[in-house]
């Protein structure tokens, strides 16, 4: 019985350190106007355990997704939102003993947005 039960509280343990680097971070929402639209573009990062997916937002549509690893600490997006071609460079930096993630937007290769989350 003593067994199972230091199995258990082994696994608990486990769990809990496992899902600590869990979640879901999101940018501000930085609003650009191109030909008298407005593009409200966000970036928002699901961490896990050795990667963070990173999706870009234009209107609230998804345009874009990619990862930045353990590996490879950089992530080139690209996709369309109607006829406006949109590009992220992002990257992880380390803030303290955090990792931040920071993505460079472009709209039709003109620099629109600085986000971090």
């Amino acid at each position: 019985m003593k067994t199972k039960l230091v199995a258990v509280v082994s696994g608990v343990i486990f769990l809990g350190i496992v899902l600590m680097g869990c979640g879901t971070t999101q940018s501000r929402i930085v609003v650009w106007e191109k030909n008298k639209e407005k593009l409200s573009i966000q970036a928002v990062g699901n961490t896990g355990n050795f990667s963070t997916e990173i999706v870009l937002y234009v209107n609230g549509q998804e345009v874009a997704k990619g990862a930045t690893t353990t590996f490879s600490s950089t992530a080139n997006l690209s996709g369309m939102y109607k006829n406006i071609k949109i590009d992220a460079d992002c990257k992880s930096v380390a803030v303290g003993n955090l990792l931040h993630r920071e993505c460079t937007v472009y709209a039709d290769s003109e620099k629109v947005a600085d986000l971090s989350f």
